[in-house]
Order: structure tokens, then sequence, then C-alpha cells
């Protein structure tokens, strides 16, 4: 301590360089501002690059798909149109599809309907004898009715047996057997046989 005209001791003085202290702060500041305006420049350096490449990629890709669709738009014009032709030929040769058509089924109905009604008539032996045959046709289904006198029941299980036979017969039933006039042992029953045409 030094002592002073007043008789008290004299301080010490420290001094503090502060300009250094301020400089350091600022280089630090200035280093990472430096730091972030280079990545970005960088950022955008890359984002301006990789659209320089993508841009000619996509216009081609653009036209590309522009031509696919016009071309698509074309295809399915074409389409529409021989569409329109067909639907309109298939309009005008609808009459006479429908008519070979019905032509067709007729002549395949009454083919069936000859050969089940041959069917049962084929089945009955010599013994039987047939006083009354009718036939009905109706949506598809043809029903045979038959009036029939046999020489004795065998005879006539015979031709119930053979003439229920076939692959189209919705039901076959023989009904209201009964005593015939013709012999002792003769019987009279009705037959009633249903199939598909």
């Amino acid at each position: 301590m030094q002592g002073n005209i007043t008789g008290s001791a004299q301080h010490k003085v420290k001094t503090i360089n502060v300009e250094v202290n301020l400089l350091d702060a600022w280089v630090g500041q200035r280093a990472e501002l430096e730091f972030t305006f280079y990545r970005k420049i960088f950022v955008l350096t890359i984002i301006i690059l990789s659209a320089a490449i993508a841009f000619p990629i996509l216009i081609q890709q653009n036209s590309a798909s522009t031509l696919a669709l016009m071309q698509s738009e074309a295809s399915l014009a074409l389409s529409n149109k021989a569409k329109s032709e067909l639907q309109s030929k298939a309009k005008a040769i609808m009459p006479s599809i429908q008519m070979d058509d019905m032509v067709i089924r007729s002549h395949r109905f009454s083919n069936s309907y000859l050969n089940e009604l041959t069917k049962v008539i084929n089945s009955a032996p010599s013994e039987i004898f047939f006083e009354q045959l009718t036939t009905e046709v109706n949506q598809g289904e043809c029903t045979i009715k038959v009036l029939a006198n046999a020489a004795n029941p065998d005879v006539g299980r015979e031709f119930v047996d053979n003439a229920s036979k076939g692959p189209n017969v919705l039901s076959a039933t023989q009904t209201s057997v009964r005593q015939s006039q013709l012999s002792k042992n003769s019987i009279k029953f009705d037959f009633i046989k249903r199939v598909s045409l």
C-alpha cells in the first residue's frame, strides 16, 4: 500500500481489456453466421441443381404422358365408333336372330315332344290297347294322359314301368285301376306322365 497526503492508503487499480473480449465474441458470432450462411447457400445450391436436373426429365415425362393420353383418347374414340356401329348392326339383325332362336327352340321342343310321345306308345306290349291318348304342352312341360286296357295287371305294370322311364320325366303315375269289360283278368287304368321338353 502506498500512502497519500490524506494518509489513507491508495487502492491498486486493475484494468480489464474489454476490447479483446468484445473482439473474441464478435469473431465467434461472425464465424457462426458465416457457417449458417454457407450452409444455406449449400442447401440452396443443391435444390437449384436438383431442379435443373429434374426439370428436363419432368418435361420429357409430361410430353410422353400427354402423347400417351392423346393416343388413348384416339383409341377410345375409335373403339366407341366401332361399338356404336356394332350396336346399330345388332339392332338391325336382332329380329332375325330372335326369329331364328324361336325356330330353333320350336324344333327342339317339337323333337322332344315327339320323342316323349313315341316312348310312351312304344312302351305298350301287344296285350295293351289305348282307348284314349291325349297330350298337353304348357310352358316347356308336356303332360301325356293315357286311358288303356291291359290283358292282366302284370301287363299293365310292365307298361307303366317302361313308359315311366326317361331323363326328362317329372312324374309318372298310374291311377284309377279298375276291372275291364274285355275279359275276366283284364284291367282298365289311367296313366299320367309329365316331362320337361
